[in-house]
């Protein structure tokens, strides 16, 4: 099972649209850990080309082709926990008094993502394991491209001009393998599908699973943000599937009676059967 916190009205679009909402990745409330990966990705290749002269030619192409992601990269998220009842979480993403907590099948999710082919994955929140899946895409991305005709070996034992002419020449051989395919463009993407599931250490207790949407077929809507307007598309998850939600957890609520009792109704009228719903412990915050 994994869980989504909402507010009552929240629950209330998501069971009439039988959707959920994607928001875009720059409009999170933790966007800048978007940007992280790419600063990852930039220190990386930053430092080949300054520390590795046998290998510079990648690193001045790799770290040119980062610097052309967009800022406004094309992609959408919608977020789970492995948590239930989880007191930031309701005080994070609920209104006082109105918080809902939906559970949903972590399988079918898995199958809607499969067949949408959606990014569907658990965050990262160590920053060893972030570096060494950056570090990995980077690797990916050099064993694509063409090979040195020496070995490093060889190239150290070279004079100071030959040195640079066979920079000079690895350079101009990746610049135009570069022009010619797709491997750069690749790398760029599996960078942009892999940012968002960053997450600083310090939301370790959320254990956060993310839908990924990198520039997906349908139509982006907005809502009203704090100040300004958030792009979203919708998830059509429960039209995929109506055995998808299995519980709902009313979160601390003065009136969590009738709350439980005009859930039951709106389930009832919209043909969801089969549903547990249960009470946070948590005393009213």
């Amino acid at each position: 099972m994994l869980y989504h916190y909402t507010s009552i009205e929240g629950f209330l679009g998501i069971i009439s649209s039988k959707s959920l909402w994607a928001s875009h990745c720059q409009y999170l409330n933790d966007a800048s850990e978007y940007e992280h990966a790419l600063n990852y990705a930039k220190n990386i290749s930053s430092d080949i080309f300054m520390n590795d002269d046998y290998n510079a030619g990648f690193g001045f192409i790799l770290r040119k082709n980062i610097s052309l992601i967009p800022d406004n990269s094309n992609v959408f998220i919608t977020s789970f926990s492995e948590k239930f009842d989880l007191l930031s979480q309701w005080r994070g993403y609920c209104p006082p008094n109105e918080g809902i907590c939906i559970g949903f099948d972590k399988n079918i999710i898995k199958e809607f993502c499969n067949q949408n082919k959606f990014k569907f994955e658990k965050c990262i929140y160590e920053e060893e394991i972030q570096l060494r899946k950056i570090h990995e895409i980077v690797e990916k991305c050099y064993k694509s491209c063409p090979q040195h005709t020496i070995s490093k070996g060889e190239y150290n034992l070279l004079n100071s001009k030959d040195c640079v002419d066979f920079e000079m020449d690895y350079h101009e051989e990746i610049k135009k393998f570069s022009n010619s395919t797709d491997v750069f463009t690749k790398f760029s993407n599996s960078l942009i599908e892999y940012a968002p599931l960053i997450k600083n250490n310090g939301f370790y207790e959320e254990k956060e699973w993310r839908i990924i949407c990198k520039s997906p077929n349908t139509t982006i809507n907005f809502r009203k943000g704090k100040g300004y307007l958030i792009p979203f598309i919708n998830l059509d998850l429960l039209n995929f599937s109506k055995e998808i939600i299995k519980e709902i957890i009313i979160g601390p609520n003065v009136n969590a009676r009738r709350c439980e009792e005009s859930i039951k109704m709106v389930l009832e009228r919209k043909g969801f059967v089969n549903i547990k719903i249960k009470h946070s412990t948590i005393p009213y915050i």
